[in-house]
């Protein structure tokens, strides 16, 4: 920076930044774990942020570069999967990328790790995955390395590293390292939260803390509009019963 400023002929970046102070410049904290977390904690809560086995979907999740698309399959290990069509690069010099992005902020400060249930569908090869959790102050990120067809769980530490209402990014990369030049698929069972200070029902409320009325409106009316629809149909279906068994006595009669 002071050999740039010299050759601008400046003594400072307030000479040629009006108002420029060094205090206000954003900092990030950034945080990398060397292949997969090393958990030194036992957790006491665990839930879903997308269980793609059971019923989340892709919605929101974005193919980014490298990326073919993201949709959700069967999966002979899981059942059903998020896969992402992965395209290898020239000489594996960049890697594809898988993007989620929250639209409602979220609480993730008693999540102490994220965990990763992966695996990469292609004839062979060794891959390496790197996830990284970003919100607006902090980063987050994990890599490790697996082999071709191996069902891995991978894990983020993000133990202290949060606060409330932050509105988070996931970014999932992966490429190929053995030289592999073909497209292969990444597959993604589920994605979870962990915590050492929060059972599951608490972790997932105070997770949820800070999503917008209309997010959170979405959710609780849910499982509501199923019960109605449920409740509707057996109507409709007993109504139809009693008029059938009614027209048929007035014929006996």
């Amino acid at each position: 920076a002071a050999s740039a400023l010299a050759v601008l002929g400046k003594q400072s970046f307030g000479d040629l930044i009006v108002g420029f102070s060094k205090s206000k410049i954003h900092t990030v904290d950034y945080r990398m774990t060397s292949n997969a977390f090393d958990a030194p904690f036992r957790f006491i809560g665990d839930c879903y942020l997308w269980d793609f086995t059971g019923l989340a979907n892709d919605r929101g999740w974005i193919a980014g570069e490298g990326c073919v698309s993201a949709v959700m399959e069967k999966n002979e290990l899981t059942g059903r999967a998020l896969a992402a069509r992965m395209l290898p690069t020239v000489d594996c010099n960049y890697e594809s990328e898988l993007i989620y992005r929250y639209d409602e902020p979220r609480s993730f400060a008693a999540v102490d790790a994220v965990s990763l249930d992966v695996q990469v569908d292609a004839p062979g090869g060794r891959y390496r995955i790197t996830v990284q959790i970003c919100g607006e102050d902090a980063v987050a990120e994990s890599h490790i390395e697996i082999d071709a067809g191996k069902r891995t769980v991978m894990y983020i530490n993000t133990s202290g590293l949060f606060g409330d209402g932050e509105r988070y990014c996931v970014r999932i990369f992966s490429s190929p390292i053995s030289g592999n030049t073909e497209e292969y698929k990444l597959s993604i069972g589920s994605i979870s939260a962990h915590s050492t200070v929060q059972i599951q029902m608490l972790l997932e409320k105070s997770i949820e803390a800070d999503m917008g009325p209309s997010e959170q409106e979405e959710t609780v009316n849910k499982p509501r509009a199923i019960l109605i629809y449920v409740i509707g149909a057996w109507v409709f279906v007993s109504v139809v019963i009693l008029v059938i068994v009614h027209s048929r006595n007035e014929e006996e009669i």
